[in-house]
């Protein structure tokens, strides 16, 4: 498949996920309980979160430079018709997107851990817990998302704006002479990717751990069940 052919495939999937976002919360908004409940905001924010990566990413190479000086940046900007402005732009709200996104996911499990491993009520949760559950998302897509923006580290690829450090092959256009052409330092973006990677395992752990005392929790319960059954028959 061309690249031509991929970038329609990402336009449709990512207009679609964009779509389905705004549903959830039109009918978020117009249930009974609109955003009352704890839940209906932690969906609220997780939809936003994918409202904003997906349609940056349904943009594809659209916000690439038209004018990139790399040789080859036809593969780099194909049909790009913006310019580094962008596509640091649709690079920050792609980032910025899927980190808030999947922190919401290990949010709704945290939220889950308080209602039934704690058994905690919903007055509580509100007070207690509800503030952390809305400032971490955004407190961590800011900072994996915004240093980049200011290190250089969003270029162009071959869907879209990524992190990626850029180190080409330029030409002058006034004397034709070549030139390497970097943006972005390898250094520093290893180490973004690198802090990208702790925090999504950080989220991976979370929602395994949440989970796990979920069904602990569960088992505890069946067993409470059962032993106070077999207690009743032995009264009888």
């Amino acid at each position: 498949m061309t690249i031509h052919g991929v970038q329609i495939i990402v336009r449709i999937t990512g207009s679609i996920s964009a779509t389905a976002s705004s549903l959830i919360i039109y009918l978020i908004l117009r249930s009974d309980f609109g955003l009352s409940s704890i839940y209906h905001r932690i969906m609220f924010g997780m939809s936003c979160a994918d409202i904003i990566s997906s349609i940056a990413m349904a943009l594809a190479s659209l916000p690439m430079p038209n004018d990139f000086p790399c040789e080859d940046d036809d593969l780099f900007a194909y049909n790009g018709k913006g310019n580094i402005q962008t596509c640091e732009a649709q690079g920050f709200f792609i980032s910025f997107g899927l980190y808030m996104m999947y922190s919401y996911y290990a949010m709704l499990s945290f939220y889950y851990v308080c209602d039934i491993a704690f058994q905690m009520n919903e007055e509580t949760i509100r007070k207690r817990v509800e503030p952390y559950i809305h400032s971490i998302p955004i407190i961590l897509a800011l900072i994996g998302s915004l240093p980049p923006v200011f290190l250089n580290l969003y270029n162009p690829d071959l869907l879209w704006c990524k992190l990626e450090p850029i180190d080409c092959t330029a030409k002058d256009e006034i004397s034709g002479n070549g030139y390497q052409y970097v943006r972005g330092a390898r250094q520093t973006f290893i180490a973004f990717y690198a802090g990208g990677i702790v925090i999504f395992v950080i989220i991976y752990i979370t929602i395994v751990a949440s989970f796990s005392l979920i069904v602990r929790n569960a088992r505890i319960t069946d067993n409470q069940l059962l032993n106070q059954q077999e207690a009743n028959r032995e009264n009888v």
